[in-house]
């Protein structure tokens, strides 16, 4: 996943390496501050003003300031051409994909992997690529600085930090997993709200307004619920991790101290390493956003991916001659193209008469799927020979001799409806005969 993301931003090579080179410059204006505050600190001690040292200090803070704000001119500029292409090549997959592609998978759900998701794969490449490297190398180069000052002190920093990154590393795969499953609940929310304003006229003829602002505040309730559940458990954790690196500032001072009062260590240097724990736990807490965000980026990016991955290999896709009336199409073709341009032309009422006419078993199957996805989100009115068709209909009207007998759901007809249950033993028995052979 990270290397499919990775490849994505391969366009913006010139902005990414340049960003890199600035990361370096600013890596050793951070490891030098340290140094020269404790410099400061010796200077102050032996009753001398450190005219070189504060000049230096104030020098190398306006310079990170200029390019800190041109680090995120640049990160900005990478990271929005990049979700552009990924936008770009997502839309264009979605319109290449199959009809059975759209059957199968609600609108809603697409619409949620084309803006929200993609949208929280933003900070994989606004800060995580470029963050991540900077905190490797402050975190090793900050720990060698105090292992100059002190073979101990250092071991006790690269220690600290490293049980510190292997708790996030723990915490972080729960997390992924939680924010794959919030993701999915969205699109069930992001779905609902889509068939609720495609359908709004009907909706409000029936009078169900009520029923689906009901279904709404239940959907998002659940929502909401997982977005607290997943919030918790990160930060519940988070600052246990962040404890365990804390420690080591007592143990510095507790052995630095001794070092101190043994003319072995000058307080500068005590200071210095103070100054160097001080600019680690900046980077640290800095991971404990990072890998949430991470981890909410890379489920979302999974989701994206889901959908680029879905393209079917068609011998001539929409260049394919189907002839004149659709002479070089089967039967089934022709209906599954009639309702899928049906479908096209997003209709509020679909209308299919006796869709499902002159067709074999196995394409029956196909042609029940489709009409599944092309009545989803709208009004249907089936008209059908073949009760396969109108089984899982909301309500059925039995029609004999051009009146009506009776009405219902399958379940309810089934058991009252003596014409119904002739009907259905009798297409049913066929359908086992047809199956069978």
């Amino acid at each position: 996943m990270t290397r499919r993301l990775l490849g994505l931003a391969v366009p913006e090579a010139r902005g990414v390496a340049g960003l890199y080179a600035l990361l370096l410059v600013l890596l050793c204006v951070d490891l030098a501050v340290p140094k020269i505050l404790g410099g400061v600190i010796d200077v102050l001690a032996a009753k001398a003003f450190p005219t070189l040292g504060v000049c230096l200090f104030l020098g190398l803070s306006g310079s990170r300031n200029a390019m800190r704000a041109t680090e995120g001119v640049l990160r900005a500029r990478v990271s929005s051409g990049v979700l552009a292409r990924l936008r770009e090549r997502l839309l264009a997959k979605v319109q290449a994909l199959s009809f059975r592609y759209h059957d199968r998978v609600r609108a809603g759900e697409v619409i949620a992997r084309a803006t929200r998701d993609v949208e929280r794969v933003a900070p994989f490449f606004g800060e995580f690529i470029f963050a991540s490297v900077e905190l490797v190398l402050l975190l090793g180069g900050a720990a060698a600085m105090i292992f100059l000052i002190d073979r101990w002190l250092g071991a006790g920093a690269l220690l600290a930090s490293s049980f510190y990154l292997y708790l996030v590393y723990r915490y972080a795969v729960p997390l992924r997993r939680k924010w794959e499953e919030i993701g999915d609940t969205y699109d069930g929310v992001s779905s609902l709200v889509q068939q609720s304003v495609a359908g709004v006229r009907v909706v409000k003829t029936f009078g169900a307004a009520g029923r689906e602002v009901d279904r709404y505040g239940d959907r998002i309730n659940v929502y909401r619920d997982q977005c607290i559940e997943g919030e918790l458990l990160w930060t519940v954790r988070s600052p246990f991790a962040q404890f365990c690196f804390w420690m080591a500032v007592p143990l510095t001072l507790a052995w630095g101290g001794r070092q101190y009062f043994h003319h072995a260590m000058p307080i500068g240097a005590l200071a210095s390493a103070l100054f160097y724990l001080g600019e680690m736990n900046n980077r640290l807490r800095m991971v404990t956003r990072l890998v949430g965000d991470l981890e909410t980026g890379l489920a979302s990016a999974g989701r994206v991916f889901e959908v680029l991955d879905a393209a079917e290999a068609l011998p001539k896709g929409y260049e394919t001659t189907i002839g004149e009336r659709g002479v070089n199409l089967s039967g089934g073709q022709r209906q599954r193209i009639a309702i899928a341009r049906a479908v096209l032309s997003d209709p509020e009422v679909l209308l299919l008469d006796d869709a499902l006419s002159s067709v074999d078993s196995h394409t029956e199957m196909a042609l029940q799927k489709a009409i599944a996805g092309a009545a989803e989100g709208r009004t249907t009115v089936i008209i059908a020979q073949r009760l396969s068709t109108v089984l899982h209909a909301d309500r059925i009207v039995v029609l004999d001799e051009g009146k009506v007998t009776d009405q219902g759901t399958h379940a309810e007809l089934l058991a009252r409806c003596g014409l119904y249950r002739t009907l259905f033993q009798g297409q049913w028995v066929g359908a086992s005969q047809e199956a069978g052979r």
